[in-house]
């Protein structure tokens, strides 16, 4: 069982129901077609039949007409010459048939016209032979190939592994919705000073923390003091536009040793240079930059939990 995206929601994606509702969907439109395609066929083959007969009677309307033409026009030349040369051959086989055979060929008959009919039957056959109908074949449309359920089933597969990308992206994509929704980040971008400490106060104590403000005025750059087992924690707070440098390091961490404590952090809504954290990671200060208190915003004060945020984008 996969997930999908489809209409911004994530609804489940059954591999093998998909391949068997894509299967049967292009079996049927198969199915369709190969009978639409029989019956355009058909209409093909009968048009090309009654095309054909036409054609031929075309054709030989055609050929008469050619070979009466030749003929006459042939005869008319020579086909006097020819039938008088036919008529000498043919009393010359009579003669010599009578003589040794005693057969008779033409009693009864003029010989001149069996010599002319027999010259026309020769021209006729010339001039009807001269060439052939030819009638192009008729263009079939193709058959299909038929569904082939291997290639659906890899097609669905590669399909289902693109979805688990898609998905695992749309989820991340939420959850970042999620984190920012929840952590209110843009109310505090709205607060003072003293405003951001009391709520990061409120929020340590939501973690566990027992929380100490310090006073407003010298407080040797530490405003909160935290406490948890044997962690004392001092914590500056800047709710700042800008980036935050180096100062506000070197205050926490010198502002750790006054009030006793054994570690130091600075919390801010904002970014810090890099300066400023390269001097964090080498005097131990802990950083908490606007995406780290978004996280922990998100986990502290969230007014609904993830899991039900994340039903609202499934189907």
């Amino acid at each position: 069982m996969f997930e999908k995206i489809e209409n911004n929601k994530i609804m489940a994606f059954c591999v093998d129901c998909e391949i068997e509702r894509i299967y049967k969907a292009e079996e049927l439109k198969y199915r369709t077609s190969f009978q639409k395609i029989i019956d355009e066929n058909k209409v093909i083959m009968r048009k090309y039949k009654d095309n054909l007969a036409s054609e031929l009677v075309k054709y030989l309307a055609k050929k008469m007409f050619a070979c009466i033409l030749g003929v006459g026009l042939m005869f008319g030349v020579m086909g006097w010459w020819a039938s008088i040369f036919i008529q000498i051959a043919l009393i010359s086989v009579e003669a010599l048939a009578q003589r040794f055979l005693g057969w008779q060929f033409y009693k009864g008959f003029d010989d001149y016209w069996i010599s002319a009919s027999i010259f026309i039957v020769i021209i006729f056959i010339f001039f009807w032979r001269d060439d052939e109908m030819k009638m192009p074949e008729p263009q079939l449309i193709p058959e299909l190939v038929p569904p082939d359920r291997k290639i659906i089933n890899d097609d669905v597969l590669i399909e289902a592994e693109k979805q688990i990308s898609i998905v695992t992206a749309y989820k991340k994509r939420i959850l970042e919705e999620y984190i920012l929704i929840a952590s209110d980040i843009h109310e505090v971008d709205k607060m003072e000073g003293v405003e951001f400490e009391l709520f990061l106060a409120d929020v340590f104590r939501r973690k566990g923390y027992m929380v100490k403000l310090t006073p407003a005025s010298g407080d040797y750059g530490v405003d909160l003091i935290i406490m948890k087992g044997e962690s004392e924690i001092a914590v500056q707070c800047k709710r700042y536009s800008g980036t935050v440098g180096v100062s506000a390091v070197q205050e926490v961490f010198a502002g750790k040793s006054f009030y006793d404590c054994n570690e130091a952090m600075v919390v801010t809504n904002s970014t810090l240079t890099a300066p400023a954290a390269k001097t964090a990671r080498k005097l131990g200060v802990t950083l908490w930059d606007r995406s780290r208190l978004i996280e922990e915003l998100a986990q502290t004060q969230a007014s609904i939990e993830f899991e039900h945020y994340l039903e609202r984008y499934y189907a």
